[in-house]
């Protein structure tokens, strides 16, 4: 089956048949007419969420809630209708099915920048290096074509910001650039092909914390080791292969990679100690932050209401 209705085009009363990605799912619960369950659906164009209105056998119910997984491609027809201020599938009961056939580019969300021109970017920004060791570990990354692989592929994130294909090079170019900027602020003052270099690579290791089919997964590494820890682990292989690499350049690197979620609280096994290590954080800080209030803003636009709500952020002033 062709998909031929897309997230981002649907309205209140729109009867829908199409296809999407099962996101999550909630628990079975009773309602005074039978037993119902929420999921949420999914396409390359954003998600909504959708409810399964079953009957009275709970049975019945069961055994749909059972035959749906995470990431699993499902045909659905409904009507969208609004919940707290956003647009819902209500989905009567057998009006879900796995889809036979599909097309997976229908379901992979994608960095909307040209992922090829922000790589080029990156590319010049080595060229741009002074600090010879440094210059030579982001080469070795840039020319092994598995890592390019992945990391025009792999996202920034489960949720919270450039969560799709391609958004861990966009994030970790815009980091870099914040930097850049900041290294011209400060002339002098700060070792920039450090503070880069750092950039580039801060979250590298969610090159294997992270996995996408139809939905983003966190790996058993992801679970177990984390991406900081991971990347710790990514560079130093690679400084391994490098003869004479200057020790504190290394160490000072590795820090900025440990340090760039700034307090222990979230998440870093030490805080910055030295200006390129508090400019990576922040840089980070900021351009997640701003991210996360432009696609909350973009996916409220028509809202009546002058704001929306976030959970981790707060108001968001959406005028």
């Amino acid at each position: 089956m062709q998909k031929t209705q897309f997230i981002n085009e649907l309205s209140i009363g729109d009867d829908v048949d199409s296809l999407f990605s099962i996101k999550y799912k909630y628990n079975i619960i009773l309602y005074k007419n039978g037993f119902m369950f929420l999921m949420g659906l999914s396409d390359r164009t954003g998600d909504i969420e959708a409810i399964y209105w079953g009957g009275n056998e709970k049975n019945s119910t069961q055994n749909v809630h059972e035959m749906l997984k995470e990431g699993d491609i499902v045909h659905v027809t409904g009507k969208v209708g609004e919940y707290k201020n956003k647009l819902k599938i209500d989905i009567k009961e057998s009006n879900i099915d796995l889809a036979k056939q599909y097309n997976i580019e229908d379901f992979i969300v994608k960095s909307k920048e040209n992922v090829d021109a922000l790589l080029s970017h990156i590319l010049k920004i080595r060229d741009s290096l002074h600090d010879g060791y440094l210059k030579k570990l982001l080469n070795d990354f840039l020319t092994d074509q598995k890592f390019i692989k992945d990391f025009k592929t792999a996202p920034a994130a489960l949720a919270y910001h450039h969560a799709y294909t391609g958004g861990l090079l966009e994030h970790s170019l815009n980091v870099a650039k914040i930097c850049e900027t900041l290294s011209e602020i400060y002339p002098n003052k700060m070792n920039r092909d450090l503070m880069i270099v750092g950039a580039i690579l801060h979250d590298i290791g969610k090159i294997i914390e992270y996995k996408t089919t139809t939905n983003i997964k966190i790996t058993e590494n992801g679970i177990l080791l984390g991406h900081i820890t991971s990347g710790v682990d990514i560079v130093l292989k690679k400084i391994e292969k490098i003869p004479n690499f200057p020790e504190l350049t290394k160490n000072k690197l590795i820090h900025i990679l440990l340090s760039h979620h700034g307090k222990k609280e979230n998440g870093s096994p030490i805080e910055p100690s030295f200006p390129e290590a508090v400019a990576v954080y922040y840089a980070d800080e900021a351009d997640a932050k701003i991210k996360r209030y432009i696609e909350l803003i973009e996916k409220a636009n028509g809202s009546k209401e002058f704001y929306i709500y976030d959970s981790k952020i707060g108001n968001i002033f959406t005028k």
